[in-house]
């Protein structure tokens, strides 16, 4: 059983969230609240997807801090887009289009899934007796950091994070250097994002087939 907090330190965790805009993490260091008494008393003063991304960039660029600093090799395409802002749908088609074109060259056969599904490719062999589902998506990256994909999708109240239950493999696109990650979902389920670790560029072999 959750044992109650006073008054005095309900009070203080609003504050923090409302005026010092901290995370659950932030404030149950602070406080000493558990995230599960937290949660249901900071409901009502959620904060904003931005802020959200902003806490999970700086995370990443904390962990990468002990690897050195990532210098990327830039591929052709960061210059043909040289000053354009790419909308979120826009950076989707692009790493779809770029993750399926490997997955022809390969010879994988590939499946399209319903119209709403979760997953973005089915992919097998001719003479394999097992199909992988796969979630393409956009790898991002800040400052000095590694690309690391987002695990969370939706807005608001519908936020879902990716899971063994909708696909098998996540398949982080980094524009910058055209490299796809396959990273085994077995990594990922239970996190909001992930980073895109070298062992993961172009290994498809991870597929098993």
């Amino acid at each position: 059983m959750v044992a109650p907090i006073s008054d005095e330190k309900k009070r203080e965790a609003i504050r923090l969230r409302v005026e010092e805009r901290l995370s659950l993490d932030e404030i149950e260091k602070r406080l000493g609240i558990s995230r599960g008494t937290l949660s249901p008393l900071l409901k009502e003063y959620p904060l904003t997807e931005e802020e959200l991304h902003e806490r999970r960039a700086r995370g990443f660029n904390n962990l990468n801090k002990d690897r050195g600093k990532y210098t990327p090799v830039l591929s052709k395409f960061v210059a043909w887009i040289a000053g354009k802002r790419l909308s979120t749908d826009r950076k989707g088609q692009i790493a779809e289009a770029a993750v399926l074109l490997r997955l022809q060259v390969l010879e994988y056969q590939v499946l399209m899934p319903p119209e709403n599904s979760r997953m973005d490719f089915v992919v097998t062999r001719p003479d394999a007796d097992k199909l992988v589902r796969l979630q393409v998506k956009w790898a991002r990256r800040e400052k000095e950091g590694r690309p690391y994909v987002n695990l969370r999708n939706g807005e608001g109240k519908h936020i879902r994070r990716v899971s063994r239950a909708t696909c098998d493999f996540v398949i982080g696109y980094d524009f910058e250097t055209d490299t796809a990650f396959v990273i085994p979902i077995t990594e990922c389920d239970g996190k909001n994002a992930k980073s895109c670790d070298e062992q993961y560029a172009e290994a498809w072999h991870l597929l098993g087939f």
